[in-house]
């Protein structure tokens, strides 16, 4: 069954609800900070890029998604908010980003969406 955008959309929120990606704040806080660009998955270099000050302290947040079209990119869209999520709860501490455990929970994020597509069949 092939989705149009609004369910993809909808597919998102339901993946993030499922990952406890829910704070009103946080999405009120990432309005405007995220470019969703309508490039292939392949084609682009994703990311969540925190903006620190000359003391260190994390200020702000922005990041780079595709458009969601299919579950690949739905899955860049996980990972980037998972980070994103993270991030935003060190705001306005010292910016301290510990690669590998962040990498692995957004990972993980992705691979329970996946495991949810397979129970959902």
């Amino acid at each position: 069954m092939e989705k149009n955008l609004i369910d993809w959309k909808q597919e998102l929120a339901i993946a993030l609800k499922n990952e406890q990606i829910t704070n009103l704040r946080f999405f009120e806080f990432m309005k405007g900070k995220i470019k969703k660009v309508p490039f292939l998955v392949e084609d682009f270099g994703w990311g969540v890029f925190p903006i620190i000050n000359e003391n260190g302290i994390l200020e702000d947040i922005r990041m780079i998604v595709p458009v969601i079209y299919d579950i690949k990119s739905l899955c860049v869209n996980l990972h980037e908010y998972t980070h994103a999520y993270e991030l935003f709860s060190s705001l306005g501490k010292v910016y301290e980003w510990h690669v590998e455990e962040s990498e692995q929970k957004a990972r993980s994020a992705e691979k329970r969406y996946l495991l949810s597509l397979d129970d959902k069949k």
